[in-house]
């Protein structure tokens, strides 16, 4: 399942979910849950913003207790935290697209849009927060402790 999702591309989190298959994980103390392969094959095809976050190479691996998407970057190999409002289908037009509304009016304004942005990698990638450089360096942190809250990447 998990192959059929990212792909046969062997990297370091490929290689933690197949040799290790974590389940029924509990939440941390970070106000976060790893999801399961199963689970990760849902929220990256069923719900949001994982399915549509999927479309430019980010996948959902862990949930915080708000519902934010803890995602790596398949393009580069980074963590973020995608806010769960935050990538939405524009019902008006079908499109998939950045809600203006949790952008900085600052940078909402450097856009020649009106209403909401487009959805692309390169505008995803401005609005995500990231949290760290790579999958392992970031289960490090957590099995070290270093992060207290990771709804507090979160900078809007």
């Amino acid at each position: 399942m998990l192959i059929n999702l990212l792909g046969n591309e062997q990297n370091e989190f490929m290689d933690f979910y197949l040799n290790f298959q974590p389940s029924d994980l509990p939440r941390l103390a970070y106000n976060c849950t790893f999801l399961d392969i199963k689970a990760m094959v849902e929220e990256n095809t069923d719900f949001e913003p994982g399915c549509y976050l999927r479309k430019c190479g980010k996948y959902t691996f862990a949930l915080t207790i708000g519902g934010n998407a803890v995602c790596i970057d398949t393009n580069s190999g980074n963590i973020y935290i995608c806010d769960h409002g935050l990538v939405m289908q524009d019902f008006d037009t079908d499109d998939i697209v950045i809600n203006s509304g949790l952008v900085p009016c600052d940078v909402y304004n450097s856009f020649d849009v009106s209403g909401e942005i487009p959805f692309s990698y390169e505008n995803i990638i401005i609005y995500m927060d990231k949290i760290e450089d790579s999958f392992i360096t970031f289960i490090e942190n957590i099995a070290d402790g270093k992060y207290m809250d990771l709804e507090k990447f979160i900078t809007y």
